[in-house]
């Protein structure tokens, strides 16, 4: 595809304001979100250790745990152990673990009666079950080996997918298997105390990653209580993060479909859905909004959509030379940009809608 230098700066303006309505305040940006806050200080009030090893999360929830201040007290480190099959070396040199590992992602893993632990939802294929049931089993394995390894008095395991594609065929949304492993007070043996499915209803993958690691704090705090039911939690304080990002997330995941793109038999249909939505764009660093902190997003259906161009020419050729974003939210609408003249005007009947400069 060869785009023009205004197209160009265009779509950055587009991932510009993707990045600003995820994060409309900088406590939604931050690392730093409530559920680890409050892991952190649970820790600390209770003197007491954590390890962490992730897989589809990259990281994040090590460095959202890092984020906070005096998580220095209670985490030593972690690993990322993205692919099972290569990441024997990262596995605290525990080869029989790395073996284990392996094997819980085999399909006979899944006919294990400990896979049943975890709940799985009757909608998803037989295949799905049996990949996210695998996950089960990877995540008690390195839960437990790492908490002994790194003799901590707990350790969060996380194993999933995020999207935008995912494997089996037939997933269309992301998922995360976490579990914690520690021991109860007075004893010496480590035990798995909480495992659950975190399962996300879309396949984006920076909010999925969000979410996953989210969660896994907060059952990283449930173990806790579980290991110690006297331990002393702090208060749970209103997650602004949750709170102010919910329209924004609701209404704004999207799904890049990369799969999509080179079948161009569906790529056509897409590109003639009357119900497709659009984020338009005037020159290159002008957006169209309906509100401060929401895009407009005209549908060709809608009749306000007619009145940015001046001519049926005009709007024959933007159509033609719309570029395809993904799909949108949870019905999976198509969104295109669409690119306007730098001298475009809104007319008065535009519900609200206006330019602004991102």
């Amino acid at each position: 595809v060869i785009r023009s230098p205004l197209q160009a700066r265009a779509l950055y303006s587009l991932r510009h304001v993707k990045r600003q309505l995820s994060s409309t305040t900088d406590s939604q940006s931050s690392l730093a979100t409530q559920p680890f806050q409050r892991l952190v200080e649970t820790l600390k009030s209770s003197t007491q250790t954590c390890t962490i090893i992730e897989s589809s999360c990259g990281g994040l929830i090590s460095s959202s745990l890092m984020s906070v201040p005096g998580s220095s007290r209670v985490y030593f480190g972690g690993t990322v152990a993205y692919s099972t099959k290569r990441a024997g070396k990262l596995l605290c040199g525990d080869e029989e673990l790395h073996d284990r590992l392996l094997k819980s992602t085999s399909p006979a893993a899944s006919d294990d009666d400990n896979m049943m632990i975890v709940g799985v939802e009757e909608h998803l294929s037989e295949e799905t079950k049996a990949y996210i049931q695998s996950k089960v089993k990877w995540t008690q394995e390195a839960a437990l080996s790492y908490c002994k390894h790194m003799d901590t008095d707990f350790a969060i395991a996380e194993g999933g997918a995020t999207g935008p594609t995912f494997h089996p065929e037939g997933m269309k949304a992301g998922f995360a298997v976490l579990a914690v492993a520690g021991r109860r007070s007075g004893q010496d043996n480590v035990e798995i105390l909480a495992q659950k499915l975190v399962l996300s209803t879309h396949g984006d993958r920076e909010m999925n990653m969000r979410l996953y690691a989210d969660a896994a704090a907060e059952l990283c705090v449930e173990a806790m209580k579980i290991a110690n039911p006297s331990i002393e939690m702090t208060s749970e304080q209103p997650d602004t993060h949750q709170v102010q990002s919910t329209n924004v997330t609701d209404k704004l995941y999207l799904d890049r479909s990369s799969h999509l793109r080179s079948d161009a038999e569906v790529m056509k249909e897409l590109y003639n859905r009357s119900d497709a939505q659009h984020v338009i764009v005037k020159g290159a660093s002008e957006v169209l909004f309906g509100s401060d902190d929401q895009l407009s997003l005209p549908t060709l259906e809608q009749p306000f959509l007619g009145t940015l161009f001046e001519t049926d020419d005009a709007k024959k050729e933007a159509l033609e030379n719309r570029t395809f974003l993904g799909r949108l939210g949870d019905e999976q609408t198509p969104l295109f940009a669409m690119y306007l003249p730098e001298d475009t005007n809104v007319s008065s009947d535009s519900n609200n809608s206006y330019f602004a400069n991102t």
